[in-house]
């Protein structure tokens, strides 16, 4: 092979990926526009329509007699746990980052659960898998609260290990608004 040949089989194995990098430089913003307004993804063989899995989790949550949350509650939630991000900050995070806004509104359920699972007398020690069964045996909470509970859970996975999903704010303070509904229906129980 001499070098022209050479040379030419380079620039033939690397035009198209060349053009593909300036075509995805020069277009980025429309890019990012374009991804940020998907609501469905398929990596391989995972795949997630995260607006159908939260309609799923609501539907389910009104079955089970959730109450809904008003904006007022919403508030004295915060007022009276500290550890639930006020509702302005998450906005904030919702709108920079939903997926860290998703996290962060686990995180705070699960403060949020072991807080009542003391008022039950059950220990905060255990993992929210295991508050939630205790729950459930004490007759505290349904079958549907525990299926509703093990969505909120495998959602919040699903948005934890695929970095790839592109959740919205709305679909963030959807998710916020089933857990604290959650919250709520232990909070009427433990009154």
């Amino acid at each position: 092979m001499d070098w022209l040949t050479f040379i030419t089989e380079i620039i033939k194995s690397i035009v198209w990926p060349v053009i593909i990098l300036i075509i995805m430089v020069k277009l980025k913003q429309e890019f990012a526009q374009l991804i940020s307004q998907l609501k469905h993804l398929k990596a391989g063989n995972v795949e997630l329509d995260f607006d159908k899995e939260i309609k799923k989790i609501e539907d389910e949550a009104d079955r089970a007699g959730l109450p809904p949350l008003s904006h007022d509650e919403r508030k004295e939630e915060e007022k009276q746990k500290r550890t639930v991000l006020p509702n302005e900050i998450f906005l904030r995070v919702a709108k920079s980052d939903p997926q860290n806004a998703i996290l962060e509104t686990y995180k705070d359920f699960v403060i949020l659960l072991k807080a009542y699972a003391i008022r039950f007398n059950i220990s905060d020690q255990l993992n929210p898998h295991s508050i939630i069964i205790k729950l459930r045996r004490l007759n505290i909470i349904s079958d549907s609260d525990v299926k509703i509970f093990k969505e909120l859970y495998s959602l919040r996975n699903k948005v934890s290990n695929e970095k790839e999903l592109n959740i919205t704010k709305e679909q963030a303070r959807e998710y916020r608004d089933l857990a604290l509904r959650f919250i709520e229906q232990l909070k009427k129980m433990s009154n």
